[in-house]
């Protein structure tokens, strides 16, 4: 049992995390599996609890543009609320719940533009970009940390189950429209 625990240990110590730079492991592990598994490109989202998570992110874009690999970067901020003082957790992580789901919506919809305009399989990107985007603007319309603030809107699924299912079709014909004319 010991000797598992000490493998088991080993193991994690060798990933390559990005909160330890220089870490010119993990550029060459990204690399490495984007060639391995012929990745079309790369997104890189960095949700931004504490600014040295992304210490390593323009050189990560660096090295991979070097290796021809494409890379879009996207960032998001949240945190210095309760470090002054002023801004619970409590209330944050109920909205970082929906802004989470949010930005994979969008992350979903620019990854599968960018793929139309390479002429690459974009059903990849679309079809979670469909369901995210009826699941966000659902939680929207019923949650109580936003539309749900009014009374009509709380928990409201005859609402909510709707506008989110337009939304999503919605999306996908913005969508449809707008990669035709890389087609």
């Amino acid at each position: 049992l010991e000797g598992m625990y000490q493998a088991l240990a080993e193991r994690y110590m060798k990933i390559n995390c990005a909160c330890f730079p220089p870490n010119e492991g993990r550029f060459d592990d990204v690399i490495r599996l984007c060639k391995e598994f012929q990745i079309d490109g790369v997104i890189d989202q960095n949700l931004k609890f504490c600014q040295t998570y992304d210490v390593e992110g323009y050189t990560l874009e660096q090295r991979l543009k070097e290796a021809g690999i494409p890379v879009l970067g996207i960032g998001a901020f949240l945190g210095f609320g309760n470090t002054l003082g002023f801004l619970s957790y409590q209330v944050i992580w109920r909205y970082f719940s929906w802004s989470n789901q949010t930005l994979a919506m969008i992350v979903l919809w620019a990854g599968a533009m960018y793929l139309a305009k390479e002429k690459k399989n974009y059903w990849i990107g679309v079809c979670p970009a469909v369901f995210m985007s009826a699941v966000s603007s659902t939680y929207f319309m019923m949650a109580p940390e936003t539309l749900g603030l009014i009374p009509f809107f709380k928990n409201n699924t005859t609402v909510a189950y709707p506008v989110g299912i337009i939304f999503a079709i919605a999306m996908f014909c913005i969508f449809w429209k707008s990669s035709r004319k890389y087609a």
